[in-house]
C-alpha cells in the first residue's frame, strides 16, 4: 500500500541516517578533542611557568648559599679576633639567612611536586583523547556496519521485488500471446 517504502526510499533515508550520525557524533568529537588540546595547552603553559619560576628559586637557593658561606667566613674571622659584638652580628644575620636559604629550599621541592603533577595531568589529558578517538572509531564502525548489512538486505528485498514483478509481466505476456493465437485462430476460421 501506500504505507509501505521502496527498497530504494528506504535505502535513502538510511544513507541519511548513517550521513547526519556521522555529523553529529564527528562535530561532538572534534568539540572534546578541542576542549583536550586547550587543556593540555593550558597545562604546558604552567609547566612553562613552572620552569622559569624554579630556574629563579634555584639561582635564588645559590644565591643564599653563597651568601651564608660568606656570613660564616666573616662571623669565624670575627670570633678569631675576639671581636665578639660584630661576631654576634654576623650570626644573626646567618641564622637569618640559613632561614632564607630553608625556605627557598622548600620552595624549589614545591615546585618540583607541582611541575610532576602537570606532567601527570597532562599524561592523563593524552589518555583520555586516545580512548575518545577509540572510542569514536568503535561508534563510527558499528553505524557503518549496521548500515552496510541493512543495505545488503534492501538490495536484497529490491531484488525480490523486481523478480515478482518480472514474473508476473512474463505471466501477463504469456497470457497475451495465447489470448492472441486464440483470436488468430478465430479470425482465420
Amino acid at each position: 500500500g501506500g504505507g509501505q517504502l521502496t527498497a530504494r526510499e528506504r535505502l535513502v533515508n538510511m544513507a541519511k541516517r548513517v550521513k547526519a550520525a556521522h555529523v553529529d557524533h564527528t562535530h561532538g568529537l572534534n568539540r572534546l578533542l578541542d576542549e583536550f588540546k586547550g587543556s593540555c595547552e593550558d597545562v604546558q603553559r604552567v609547566k612553562k611557568e613552572t620552569v622559569a619560576q624554579r630556574k629563579e628559586l634555584a639561582a635564588r637557593q645559590a644565591k643564599l648559599e653563597q651568601q651564608l658561606v660568606l656570613l660564616r667566613e666573616r662571623q669565624a674571622a670575627a670570633a678569631a679576633a675576639e671581636q665578639y659584638e660584630e661576631a654576634s652580628t654576623w650570626s644573626v644575620e646567618m641564622e637569618a639567612c640559613a632561614a632564607d636559604l630553608e625556605q627557598a629550599k622548600a620552595d624549589v621541592k614545591k615546585m618540583l611536586s607541582r611541575y610532576e603533577a602537570l606532567e601527570e595531568e597532562r599524561a592523563s589529558l593524552l589518555r583520555k583523547e586516545v580512548l575518545a578517538r577509540r572510542e569514536a572509531f568503535k561508534f563510527l564502525s558499528s553505524v557503518s556496519q549496521d548500515a552496510e548489512a541493512k543495505a545488503q538486505q534492501y538490495i536484497a528485498d529490491a531484488h525480490a521485488q523486481v523478480e515478482t514483478e518480472r514474473s508476473g509481466a512474463q505471466t501477463n505476456v504469456k497470457l497475451c500471446r495465447d489470448r492472441l493465437e486464440e483470436l488468430k485462430g478465430s479470425v482465420s476460421a
